[in-house]
């Protein structure tokens, strides 16, 4: 299959490939001269289509995000940072209504959340989706490789925990209706947050 793959790229692309095949990470270059990104390798992107990011200023890739403005408005400053002497990571975390890993938008299952379910019915039917997010700086080139490691746990058991199920009950109750609706997350809002409460004791 790895092979019949990589025979359909032409030579120069084929240790590429095998390099991204390599590592359990996604990988993409952010130049930090002028805050692009003119390279990617990623199987499996979190609702974003890597094929329209490839190339384009930090600033445009990250357009689509919900409450946006600090992002993009200091996108160059981000950029020239993550690319410096320092590495840097950072954790994202979201609830999604499903367990894979591929979550390209043209290829997820469209369908909505259950509107019939709650409590443990609709706990048991949410996932937790995590990226492990890592900068790691290529000296004397201003640029840095940006590493995405996904992982998905059934909700129920990612949130086992009394604290960590009330520090998730916080997060989510915090979050804006563009991030909600970002996240997918609007329509199941209200009833997250009392399986939440339940969950950390409240």
């Amino acid at each position: 299959m790895v092979r019949a793959r990589l025979r359909t790229l032409t030579p120069a692309w084929r240790r590429t490939a095998l390099l991204s095949l390599a590592f359990a990470e996604d990988f993409a270059v952010i130049d930090g001269s002028d805050a692009t990104i003119p390279w990617l390798a990623v199987a499996l992107p979190s609702h974003w289509a890597p094929e329209h990011k490839v190339g384009r200023p930090f600033a445009e890739v990250h357009a689509p995000v919900a409450d946006n403005r600090l992002i993009t408005g200091a996108a160059a400053h981000l950029a020239r940072l993550v690319t410096g002497a320092e590495r840097w990571e950072r954790f994202v975390w979201t609830i999604a209504r499903h367990p894979r890993l591929h979550a390209h938008p043209e290829r997820v299952d469209p369908t909505p959340w259950p509107s019939d379910i709650a409590g443990d019915a609709l706990a048991a039917r949410a996932w937790w989706r995590t990226e492990h997010q890592s900068f790691i700086p290529v000296p004397g080139h201003a640029q840095a490789m940006f590493t995405i490691h996904v992982e998905v746990q059934p909700l129920a058991l990612a949130l086992a925990d009394p604290a960590r199920a009330a520090h998730v009950h916080a997060a989510l109750a915090s979050m804006s209706p563009a991030v909600l609706a970002y996240r997918g997350l609007d329509a199941v809002r209200e009833r997250l947050l009392q399986w939440l409460a339940a969950r950390a004791g409240a």
